[in-house]
């Protein structure tokens, strides 16, 4: 027989918190590297052989999948940002160890 799964702790522990965003925002760049290769790849691929529009609509189709996960890491930090408050904005970091300046450093790790 099956059983659901009922966690000892709350679902929504600052530390699980933590894990989803880092995992959501580590996936998003892995996806990105991939697309920006595909992408090189269809443009030199397209730049030999310039009367093939579909390599063209490739590299346009990995074009938006590179916007989109960087709009989903913006989302991300935007939800993130606005689940505080002004008044308790501090203290909700600290719990989570998130600050504005190691979200920085790790966007600027990941951006190249």
């Amino acid at each position: 027989m099956v059983t659901t799964y009922q966690p000892k702790n709350s679902y929504f522990t600052p530390e699980r918190v933590q894990k989803s965003i880092k995992d959501l925002i580590t996936t998003c760049y892995k996806d990105r590297e991939q697309m920006l290769l595909h992408y090189d790849y269809s443009m030199d691929a397209f730049k030999k052989d310039t009367e093939n529009t579909v390599l063209l609509q490739e590299a346009t189709k990995t074009l938006n999948v590179i916007i989109k996960s960087t709009e989903k890491i913006v989302k991300l930090l935007d939800m993130v940002s606005k689940s505080f408050n002004k008044s308790d904005e501090s203290d909700d970091f600290d719990k989570l160890n998130i600050n504005t300046k190691s979200l920085q450093s790790f966007l600027d790790q990941h951006s190249n």
